[in-house]
Order: C-alpha cells, then structure tokens, then sequence
C-alpha cells in the first residue's frame, strides 16, 4: 500500500504546488486516511485565509434601491413600478468576500460535514470554520468549470492549493447518498486517477528536480507512406507521450502506467507487459520521421510498485527501451534519488 506522505507528495508535484503545500504543512501520519489529510490541510488554509483576510472580489448584484446607484436596469425599472414608489432597479458592483473562490471553499466543506466516516474531531473542525464562513454563499451545484473560472492572483496565490483539493475532494472522495449525505470513497482504488495522477507527478517531478532535458508532451501523427490516402489518414489518431525529455543530442520517451502488475504471465511464465511495449516501441518508430536526435530516441516505461522491482533495459531496431519500477514505499528523499536515477540518469543530481 502506498504511504498516505507519498500519496500526498504525488499530489502536490502533479499540482504544481510545492510553495503552497509548505504554507499549509500539517502533521503526516501514514495512519490517517488521505481524505482525512486533505480535510486537515483545507481546514489549515481556511483558518490562515480568514486570519489574513479571505479574498474579494467585485460582484455584480441586481437591486432595487432608492434613488439611482450603479447601472439602470431601466427596463426593469418600468414593468416592475419601481420609479412610482421612488425606487429602481440597478445593477450594482460590490466589493465583497462572497466570490466564487471563497464559495468553493465553504461548498466542499459543507459536504465535508455531512459524509458518513469524517473522524468527529475533524467534524467538530469542519462545522466550526463553517460558522466562520456564514456570510458566504453556498453553491447547489460544482462544476469543473467553477474551478477553471476562479481567477487567482499573487496575493491569494494559496487559493491555487486549497482549490485543487476542493476539486479533488468533490470529484473523486465523496459520493452523493439519497438522502441528501455524502460517503467519502478511496479514490486511490480509481487506477486512470491513479496514472493521470502519476504522470503529472513524474512530469513535474523532473521539471524542478534537473536542467538537463526539457520536459513536455510529444503530439505527432503516424509516419504513413506518402502514397497513404488523405482520408485514411484522417482516420487515425494522433499519438501523445505521456512524458517527453529533450536536450540538444538526447530524446528519452518515458511512457507511465500505473497498473497493478508490470508482468502479465502466459501458461505460468511471466513476461513483460507486450502491449505497454508495443505502445511505446510505435512512440519511436514514428518519431524517426523527425530526425536526429528522435531517431535514435530511448524508450522508458514506468510503473509504481510496492513490492517486486524491475530495472530492464534492451535494444530494440536501433533504440534503447527499458522497463523500470519505482518504489512508492520509500522516503521523501530517497523516492526522489530514485526517481532521478531511473528516468534521467545517475550523473544528474537532484535539484532543490
């Protein structure tokens, strides 16, 4: 089983938060459940943000108020008889602490509150800051779109981290009951969480911890014959690396799965996973077409483990692919050395 430091850890890379989550550090226990982790984190930043003062923001209101002020809603004004009893309706701008980030925040917590399973000291936590937060708004209903349209800036940049768990805690550990209740569910069982969450982790991971490749994603289409039909090739579909590195002389393809097993095993034999190979050795065939260095590009898949490791390498029509583990059950420091050893090298040290 992963230990929740390293669940988290993932988590803060794949966010692209590491200042954030070092505002917000709480106590780590691999005992506490993860969701309970994320709650404990979110509390901390509610507390801070209403210690320092919660962002606001302009809000566009519709009222109706004596006399004029703000925009006319003339309109308005007219089919409801507001100017016959000395009144109008106006759009008004003010500057308020119910926004849409602040509301997010309050949101996630109230469903928090009502989940079946919430440690009742955290309960306690939860429906005190709740009070705290009474002059906010509640949202009835949370899209991704909410999250996307929250506009965050340098002087609420710890908004970035608290959001990102909101957004993790409502889409993937809580599930709405009938009645009105939420469960918290153990989104680590969701395993195209799981690999989304691991890609960006090791994407991340390398692009603070070494200078010597560039880190990106690699879209290309398939290397047809020119004789190739313009409608046939319309047809297949572009392919994407989970994971490309780039230097001047070196191209390194690192494809990441997070499956239970990295073996599949054949009338009692084990062997290598073909169809994770075949889908990186495609990778490089149809990088060729690019040129030096794509045409010489090494191949890496990746799998996390806790328990059996592989650390294989074979040559393959002119290119290196290897096949290697990393061990999620190791500390901080030394997930980090293996991580670097086994995706860029041993001669590249590991980065601040």
């Amino acid at each position: 089983m992963i230990p929740v430091r390293n669940i988290y850890l993932m988590l803060c890379y794949a966010w692209d938060r590491l200042d954030e989550s070092e505002i917000l550090s709480v106590g780590l226990d691999d005992h506490i459940e993860i969701t309970d982790l994320l709650v404990s984190v979110l509390l901390n930043g509610v507390r801070r943000s209403l210690k320092e003062g919660l962002d606001r923001g302009y809000v566009e209101s519709r009222e109706e108020v004596a006399g004029l002020r703000g925009k006319l809603a003339l309109s308005e004004s007219i089919s409801s008889m507001a100017f016959m009893r000395g009144f109008s309706r106006c759009d008004t701008d003010d500057f308020t602490e119910n926004v849409r980030a602040n509301q997010l925040l309050k949101t996630t917590l109230w469903r928090v509150a009502r989940a079946k399973g919430l440690h009742k000291d955290l309960k306690h936590d939860v429906d005190e800051v709740l009070r705290r937060l009474s002059h906010i708004g509640l949202l009835s209903h949370v899209t991704r779109s909410d999250f996307r349209t929250v506009s965050v800036h340098g002087n609420n940049r710890v908004y970035r981290f608290l959001l990102s768990i909101c957004e993790l805690i409502l889409e993937s550990a809580l599930v709405e009951k009938g009645d009105g209740g939420y469960l918290f569910k153990d989104f680590i069982q969701d395993e195209d969480r799981m690999r989304r969450l691991f890609q960006q982790f090791v994407a991340n991971f390398l692009r603070h911890h070494q200078q010597q490749y560039k880190v990106k994603v690699d879209r290309f289409e398939w290397a047809t014959s020119s004789d190739t039909p313009e409608a046939v090739r319309a047809q297949l579909p572009l392919m994407e690396t989970d994971i490309t590195l780039l230097s001047k002389d070196k191209v390194i393809v690192i494809d990441t799965k997070f499956s239970k097993n990295a073996v599949q095993k054949h009338f009692g034999k084990e062997s290598l996973r073909s169809e994770h190979l075949y889908q990186l050795f495609s990778y490089l065939k149809n990088l060729e077409c690019r040129g030096y260095p794509y045409s010489e590009a090494e191949g890496v898949l990746l799998y996390p483990t806790v328990h059996s490791q592989i650390d294989s390498t074979f040559f393959a029509n002119g290119h290196s692919m290897s096949v290697k583990t990393i061990d999620l059950t190791l500390s901080a420091k030394d997930l980090r050395e293996e991580l670097l050893r086994k995706t860029v090298g041993e001669t590249v040290h590991c980065l601040p």
